[in-house]
């Protein structure tokens, strides 16, 4: 078996225009005292969830708003927590890691707490996208090592949705028409970004003229967020992708790179950059220039060391134990 390297060789048809869009402030948010901080999503609450280290290197998932600031959030008895998506009724999804190092699927509901959501033939499940209707998206390894999509609901529980003939299959974000976006590696070990519908089945959506393209999430009016990078390099641009404005990049000044994983339609954006004084991970908010000055937005913080880890790409670098094997 082979490590997955998500490495992309087609341009696709769909993207439209490409270009750079100027048409965004940029706030640092970090944890204060952590190491790194990432945040994965937002809500149209204005509500972020994320995780960031601590000074003794246990990460921890967090969550974030105007009111009450940063609030630690852990799965009870793990050793990793990371919190990926959030809907609009404060529910979240996630990963955690428990005392054997086994990855697990969570749920947090504001009413009810932690839940534990594994897909039962997996080895590992993670979920990375929950929509207003309670639909989870995610991610799970199975006996051998393979990657494939999930998508859940309460009604029939687990679907596998794997991209035809793919190598493997991650699912992020899902809208409340039940749109996914994600990635997918072909046969050849190459990596190209994917959404699906019900109606239109999967169809693949690539940044021309670069070597990778992964797409985190969508929000209710179709707009999709990601990130994209050349081979040899890390991911280091984001990007945002609608049917009128095409693909658009969207680059911190001065960042090594910039990644951009969650969108609410308020067409807010959270993710993280790479500072290319120290090469520390840095908590990113990205608003629309023309938002009203009452909009719920975080304010700034103070920038911290930070070094940055989210569960899927651990996961998937555990891939690689079983393609030695």
């Amino acid at each position: 078996m082979r490590l997955i390297t998500f490495i992309f060789l087609i341009v696709s048809i769909f993207w439209g225009n490409v270009g750079e869009i100027n048409a965004y402030t940029f706030t640092v948010l970090d944890y204060p005292g952590s190491q790194y901080t990432g945040l994965f999503d937002i809500n149209n609450n204005g509500v972020i969830v994320g995780t960031y280290r601590d000074s003794s290197g246990n990460s921890h998932g967090l969550t974030y708003d105007t009111t009450n600031g940063f609030q630690t959030l852990d799965y009870a008895g793990a050793s990793r927590t990371e919190l990926i998506g959030i809907n609009n009724n404060g529910v979240i999804v996630g990963t955690y890691i428990d005392s054997s190092g086994n990855s697990h699927g969570l749920i947090y509901d504001p009413n009810s707490g932690f839940q534990t959501l594994d897909y039962s033939q997996g080895d590992g499940t993670l979920l990375l996208g929950v929509n207003d209707s309670g639909l989870i998206t995610g991610t799970y390894r199975d006996s051998s090592g393979n990657i494939h999509g999930l998508l859940y609901d309460t009604a029939s529980g687990f679907q596998v949705l794997d991209y035809p003939g793919a190598f493997s299959t991650g699912l992020f974000g899902i809208n409340n028409s039940g749109t996914i976006v994600g990635l997918y590696t072909d046969s050849s070990n190459n990596s190209h970004g994917l959404i699906y519908d019900a109606t239109n089945g999967f169809q693949t959506l690539d940044y021309p003229g670069v070597n990778y393209t992964w797409l985190f999430d969508i929000n209710n009016n179709g707009k999709i967020v990601g990130v994209y990078g050349n081979s040899g390099q890390n991911f280091h641009t984001g990007m945002t992708y609608d049917t009128i404005n095409g693909i658009k990049s969207i680059s911190y000044a001065g960042a090594q790179y910039t990644w951009i994983y969650g969108i609410n339609d308020n067409d807010q954006l959270v993710g993280l950059y790479l500072d290319s004084s120290s090469s520390n991970m840095h908590g990113l908010v990205v608003l629309p220039s023309a938002l009203p000055p009452n909009n719920s937005v975080p304010e700034p913080a103070t920038v911290i060391f930070l070094a940055v880890g989210i569960g899927f790409f651990s996961f998937m670098a555990r891939r690689k134990c079983y393609s030695n094997k």
